[in-house]
């Protein structure tokens, strides 16, 4: 008999651990701000983060987010979170063109993820108004394009400020350069995630 319970105990500990394993990480694709969020992130939950400074959906110029979907091994991923739109600075008139270039990543990304949960994480404001501006058309867009396709969104100006602020309880969440966030305003956006 306890002969038996140990056969049944190794192969409930071998199930655990190969569905555990397989398909337990959250990965996060993004630009900048995706490095101290993914840093953040890691210490509650494991992932995997590829980020491209600069990068956005506007133009491939910098990296090509449509182009590189198709490479990714999407199986050991349980949720994907998107970062991306703050580089995107465009005016009203681009916003059209934006939206073609936002749902088409998204279905890329549903195809090749075979429907894995995607979250996207709306940009915060930055320092710079002009450059805020811009970037209200960015989010609208990005907002409308998810709404289309059913895509859940976390607005990241939740946790930051939906002005733009350099510290909250005097701790500093943006970084000199107002645009960037600190390891604390990640810390922020972190547990906003989780909230959710």
């Amino acid at each position: 008999m306890n002969k038996f319970i140990f056969i049944i105990f190794i192969i409930f500990i071998i199930f655990i651990s190969f569905f555990s394993n397989s398909y337990a990480k959250s990965l996060f694709l993004g630009d900048s701000l995706t490095y101290q969020i993914a840093h953040s992130y890691k210490k509650k939950a494991p992932l995997d983060a590829i980020y491209m400074p600069g990068s956005g959906l506007a133009s491939n110029r910098i990296f090509d987010w449509d182009g590189y979907l198709q490479y990714l091994n999407y199986s050991n991923y349980e949720t994907i979170y998107v970062v991306l739109g703050t580089n995107d600075l465009i005016n009203k008139k681009q916003k059209e063109q934006y939206a073609i270039k936002v749902a088409n990543f998204i279905s890329k990304l549903q195809v090749f993820s075979e429907g894995r949960p995607i979250i996207w994480l709306l940009p915060p404001e930055l320092a710079d108004k002009n450059k805020n501006v811009l970037l209200k058309n960015s989010r609208e867009t990005i907002i409308s394009a998810c709404s289309n396709q059913n895509i859940k969104m976390i607005d990241t100006r939740l946790a930051l400020g939906m002005d733009y602020i350099e510290e909250f309880n005097s701790i500093p969440i943006r970084t000199k350069d107002g645009i960037h966030i600190t390891k604390n305003g990640a810390d922020r956006v972190v547990d906003l995630l989780f909230w959710y």
